[in-house]
């Protein structure tokens, strides 16, 4: 596991004002209560099953949690995050959220916009972009990743499949 030298965290949180910090220790500590956590995982599910049910919490929970783990929604957001962040070291990690399908085409599409994605970043924000995830289970077919786990496993002796312990 890599772990930050504290002269980078001290680096990064002295970007953020009194209240950020305040509020982003706030919002760790209530993340540590199992019972919290769980809750407000029920209450997404439901939110995101009934979109239009929904929108109030998500709505809440884009001006709260969301807001602490992320820089935003557009890239202007992010460029306003870096903006903030730069001149203390810190540069973003960006991703944009994909989820997997057994649909080829959702998965062309997921990689359409990963390319797009990645252009806009070199063109606007190069150097405060350090790294671009890639989620596999958004490009490739997800059985096909199943299947390719369970012949790991057994070639690792584990059995197959993550029951018997993954790779």
């Amino acid at each position: 596991m890599l772990v930050a030298p504290p002269v980078w965290t001290a680096r990064g949180l002295a970007a953020l004002s009194s209240p950020r910090l305040a509020q982003s220790a706030a919002v760790l500590h209530l993340c540590g209560s199992r019972l919290l956590v769980n809750g407000a995982v029920a209450l997404l599910r439901a939110a995101s099953s009934r979109p239009a049910a929904g929108l109030p919490l998500l709505w809440a929970m884009k001006q709260t949690a969301f807001r602490h783990f992320t820089a935003g929604e557009s890239l202007a957001d992010v460029r306003a995050a870096a903006a903030t962040l730069a001149p203390a070291g810190v540069r973003m990690i960006v991703d944009h959220s994909t989820e997997e399908s057994e649909a080829a085409d959702a998965r062309q599409a997921n990689l359409r916009a990963k390319v797009a994605l990645l252009g806009k970043l070199r063109a606007e924000l190069a150097g405060e972009c350090v790294f671009v995830p890639i989620k596999l289970t958004a490009l490739a077919s997800p059985t096909l990743l199943e299947r390719l786990t369970a012949g790991a496993g057994r070639l690792g002796g584990g059995g197959g499949g993550c029951g018997g312990g993954c790779p």
